[in-house]
Order: structure tokens, then sequence, then C-alpha cells
């Protein structure tokens, strides 16, 4: 009897025991703050007559890489890697003209600013309200009267 105890016993231990090669569950848990969103096609609608500045995207996964103050760059760092994404499509949050290259950040004319929320803390981008568009739709346009040169 003490053996059939025993061995029940070490039954039940050897089962209740969790098997450290089975993988654990990494389905990720629902985010409380966004579920994903699909962006629906997006229209810009043009305002005002006469000739306007229209600003459209061109995507191209095989441009030139460009540094991080905006001049080409052929080589890739050793150790670095590099990759060439396909968009489908895209929203800017911000477009400016300046007068040269040295003009400070907000110091030109501020052609677009897109929405912005700070209901996670800092100031962000609201994504519900950007307007996302397919490479060669008109993303934003202003007439060029509504600015001097």
């Amino acid at each position: 009897m003490k053996k059939i105890s025993a061995l029940l016993l070490i039954g039940v231990v050897m089962f209740s025991c969790k098997n450290k090669t089975t993988e654990e569950d990494t389905t990720p848990s629902e985010s409380p703050v966004v579920a994903d969103k699909v962006y629906p096609d997006s229209v810009w609608n043009v305002t005002g007559s006469g000739p306007h500045l229209i600003f459209k995207f061109k995507f191209d996964s095989n441009q030139v890489r460009l540094d991080n103050i905006g001049n080409p760059s052929t080589t890739i760092p050793a150790g670095r890697s590099a990759y060439s994404p396909k968009f489908n499509k895209m929203a800017s949050h911000y477009i400016e003209l300046a007068t040269a290259d040295t003009v400070a950040f907000q110091a030109g004319t501020v052609l677009y600013h897109a929405p912005e929320t700070t209901k996670g803390g800092a100031t962000a981008i609201d994504f519900a309200y950007s307007t996302v568009v397919k490479e060669g739709a008109t993303f934003f346009s202003v007439p060029l009267s509504n600015f001097t040169a």
C-alpha cells in the first residue's frame, strides 16, 4: 500500500509541474489604448480658384538613401543594415516653406500642420484625423495667392 501511495504521489507531482519545453502563449493582448485602424482612402478637397501649389507623394523603394543631414549616402556603415520599404499609403504631419536652408524650424511659411493631441501626456500626432493617400493622389494643395514669394 505504501508503494502504491508513493507511486501515486510521484505521478501527481510529475503531472502537476509545468513542462519547461512547452511554449508560452505569445498571443498579444488587446491594446487598451488604440485598436488597429484601417485608414480609408482620403481625398484632399481643393479650395479657392486659380493656380495651386500641389503636394503629392511619390513612392520609390529604390530611391537614393540620405544621411542624417539630408546628403546622399552611398554606403551603409559596417555592422548596420538597411531596408527598402514598399509603401501603399502615407500621411504627412507638417509642411513648411523656408526661404533658405538656414531658416529655423517654424520660422518659414507653415502651409499645413496636422491635428495633434495631448491625451497621452506630451503633444503627439492625432492619427485619427490624418489625411492618408495613395501614391500620386493630392495630399495637400493651397492657392498660390495665399502666400507671398
